[in-house]
């Protein structure tokens, strides 16, 4: 129970995120404890956009295990910190007055190539949906560098610009990765 303790405690003075997994796979919180006691715990919990999300209080004998100093927790604690970088982004809408039925999807991309300011989402054939920077486009074609949910670079891809079945840009969790992605660089 020291050790426990301990670790409670020092979220507690020092407002230092946790993550708290429950037994059973039947919740997992993130936040800042509140208070505890041999029983129970009292936490400030956090969305995965770190926005306030109510109090929450578990059964110390529920907790499986308890996250900390690790990346997911460090995230939270930036977006925590940043929250009005998060909702309120610096963006101007452009406006596409020649999308085709046809070709809209490369119309729609094309002034976004080399654009490092924002992310932008694309889902590919109404199935999977990915967050970066439209790298390089050519007629048929364009390549993706694609950013993870905690900031992290995954890498290029290629896609046709036929299987774009949708387009946002800048939407939350846009903003949430990049954000953390200028965090991380």
């Amino acid at each position: 129970m020291k050790m426990l303790n301990e670790l409670l405690e020092k979220s507690k003075i020092n407002k230092k995120v946790i993550g708290v997994r429950l037994y059973d796979d039947t919740g997992f919180l993130c936040g800042i404890v509140i208070d505890y006691n041999d029983d129970i715990v009292q936490l400030q919990n956090y969305t995965e956009y770190g926005q306030l999300d109510g109090v929450g209080l578990e059964e110390i004998s529920q907790i499986e295990r308890i996250d900390f100093n690790d990346e997911y927790t460090n995230s939270i604690e930036y977006l925590i910190k940043n929250q009005d970088k998060l909702l309120e982004p610096e963006f101007k809408s452009r406006f596409f007055e020649d999308l085709l039925e046809d070709d809209w999807q490369n119309l729609a991309i094309t002034p976004y190539v080399n654009e490092k300011n924002f992310l932008i989402c694309i889902q590919i054939n109404q199935d999977i949906i990915y967050r970066g920077f439209i790298e390089q486009i050519n007629e048929a074609h364009f390549t993706f560098k694609c950013i993870g949910n905690l900031g992290e670079d995954k890498g290029i891809s290629m896609f046709k610009f036929e299987d774009v079945s949708s387009l946002k840009i800048n939407d939350l969790e846009c903003r949430k990765r990049f954000l953390l992605y200028q965090w991380n660089h």
